[in-house]
């Protein structure tokens, strides 16, 4: 990665999910997806492997995504709001969290990192992809997203 920012954060701030913060970053989490997913997530809070961002704009929280190191130096990237693309209009703040967590995750001995980009695109040319690309990720594969109705659904 250069020394210079990839996508400057004029106006916002990236920091890390503090004992201090975690409620404010999980409650984020819930209002976002409209689910009590805050016991679960305040479990993940400062457990071992596990880095929890969030962006503010304003000192309001604006963004967050999550990122879990394991001991085999492999990066897993996710539990992000708003999703880019569905929730929110813009990809610029998830490219802030993003680059954050791979400058992090590099200095922890990450060797690897995977992320998902929602709504996946057939063209795979949105700008998520542009934004993971700077970034240094390459497509690895295209998964489809699927959903269950019951038989009787009609």
């Amino acid at each position: 990665m250069p020394a210079e920012p990839l996508f400057p954060t004029e106006d916002v701030s990236v920091e890390r999910v503090t004992p201090a913060t975690a409620r404010e970053w999980a409650g984020f989490i819930d209002s976002q997806y409209r689910l009590p997913t805050s016991p679960w997530l305040l479990a993940l809070a400062g457990r071992r492997g596990w880095h929890h961002y969030m962006l503010r704009r304003e000192d309001a929280v604006a963004a967050v995504r999550s990122m879990f190191i394991g001991a085999d130096g492999m990066a897993w990237s996710g539990i992000d709001a708003p999703v880019p693309g569905i929730m929110a209009p813009s990809f610029d703040l998830d490219a802030m969290l993003g680059e954050a967590m791979v400058r992090d995750g590099l200095a922890a001995g990450a060797k690897l990192f995977v992320a998902d980009i929602e709504a996946p695109r057939a063209e795979r040319d949105g700008p998520a992809y542009r934004n993971y690309a700077r970034l240094g990720f390459k497509l690895a594969y295209f998964r489809s997203h699927y959903s269950y109705l019951p038989a009787n659904s009609g």
